[in-house]
């Protein structure tokens, strides 16, 4: 049997929106059942099922660890670090750069949408804080450990920023070389969005 081509597995995940929020959601809780995942994710709960098997076949959450309470049976799902610790950002990277338009489109369209349920989850966490986690945010805040910009800049701004953002991003790639990935860990998100124009202009 041939060895799973990982890097075609995580494309064909990202190119999911369900799949990949089932990743998102998995980050914030470290395991889950079905039931718990279709609080979150708004897909009709035979379909999450058959993701989920999907997920677990490709090698991407562990097989179910089975508990049973009073007269029923629960199946928790986490994500299989085995899978993460095996993917080089490199190659990663590559792989993604030559995807076909159309599937850079849904991978994009996807992602934005998964993070959407990222940012909502942690905003859910922060409302639940209490009061040693509130200490610890005003804490952050104050040592600058949480930064959160939003701007829209002109073409020349825009580069100047990305090739800041790209030496960021070589040196995040160096780090995950040298350090096992961390699947419940501090979020660094950067996101940045050149302006489309479309046939119309």
């Amino acid at each position: 049997m041939s060895k799973p081509d990982i890097y075609k597995i995580l494309l064909n995940t990202l190119e999911n929106p369900t799949k990949l929020s089932i990743l998102m959601l998995l980050t914030h809780h470290r395991k889950m059942t079905v039931t718990q995942m279709s609080k979150f994710v708004r897909v009709g709960k035979a379909n999450l099922y058959h993701f989920v098997g999907q997920m677990v076949k490709d090698g991407l959450l562990t097989k179910p660890e089975t508990l049973v309470k009073k007269n029923y049976v629960e199946k928790y799902y986490q994500l299989d670090r085995r899978f993460f610790e095996a993917l080089d950002p490199s190659e990663q990277r590559k792989r993604l750069k030559a995807a076909r338009p159309e599937e850079l489109k849904t991978i994009l369209q996807s992602t934005l949408a998964s993070i959407g349920l990222d940012f909502r989850l942690m905003a859910e966490e922060i409302a639940r804080a209490d009061d040693t986690t509130l200490k610890q945010i005003a804490k952050s805040v104050a040592e600058e450990q949480i930064t959160l910009s939003y701007s829209i800049l002109s073409d020349k701004a825009y580069e100047h920023v990305l090739a800041e953002l790209k030496r960021i991003n070589k040196t995040i790639t160096e780090l995950e070389r040298h350090e096992k990935p961390s699947l419940q860990g501090n979020r660094m998100i950067l996101i940045g969005l050149p302006r489309f124009t479309t046939e119309e202009g």
